[in-house]
């Protein structure tokens, strides 16, 4: 059951690894990515098929967004309300069968998480969780994952072969995700993931509520 936790957590907020893994009493080492290489390719502006550097992160032109999210992990639907002020803050409460298995807070420096299934409050830095995932995560891989238009992404890490494609559709005159897929080599096993985001809202008034369990297991 901890282990459906924490793949669900990535599946939802980082893009999906089934073969993340997390333990509570044994830490491992952060072994850093020697070399890191990611590209992109915009379908619509590259007809030659050559692929791209990366280009620099562009500030969309909405300070805050709120939108819902639908995957799945083994035939269980997974449904998650994402709310996020830009370059601040990400919002998550992800839900399985109608109860909410875990609800996150990722900052610039760290992810928060409330585990409702093992009764846990965890902290991790972003190092700490590329080593479980398998994934370059960092605030700015996660917001991109969902702000940025980039058609297809090809990324080359020590633990992650592959590509982020996305479908995009027209919000208010925004082009934003509708669909993600993930595909490829992580830790050395390929894995697929379909994310489907609809119910964009922009320049909301987002709220955030977020506190630790009193009685759960610190975890960092």
């Amino acid at each position: 059951m901890k282990k459906a936790v924490y793949i669900l957590l990535i599946a939802v907020l980082m893009s999906g690894c089934s073969v993340f893994k997390k333990s509570s009493k044994k830490k491992d080492k952060v072994k850093s990515d020697k070399q890191t290489e990611i590209t992109a390719k915009n379908n619509k502006n590259t007809s030659n098929g050559n692929t791209i550097q990366s280009v620099t992160k562009k500030k969309p032109p909405y300070n805050t967004c709120s939108f819902k999210v639908k995957t799945s992990f083994k035939g269980m639907p997974v449904s998650a309300v994402v709310r996020t002020s830009y370059d601040s803050i990400f919002w998550v409460s992800a839900s399985s069968m109608g109860f909410e298995a875990m609800r996150v807070k990722a900052m610039k420096d760290s992810v928060y998480m409330i585990d409702k299934l093992n009764r846990e409050n965890v902290r991790w830095s972003y190092q700490r969780a590329s080593v479980y995932a398998g994934l370059p995560l960092t605030f700015d891989f996660i917001q991109e994952l969902f702000t940025d238009t980039v058609l297809v992404k090809s990324y080359n890490t020590a633990k992650f072969n592959g590509t982020v494609v996305k479908k995009l559709t027209s919000i208010d005159g925004v082009s934003l995700p509708e669909e993600i897929n993930i595909d490829g080599q992580i830790k050395g096993k390929q894995q697929k993931i379909k994310l489907t985001v609809n119910g964009y809202k922009l320049n909301g008034k987002n709220e955030y509520p977020f506190e630790y369990v009193k009685g759960y297991k610190d975890v960092k």
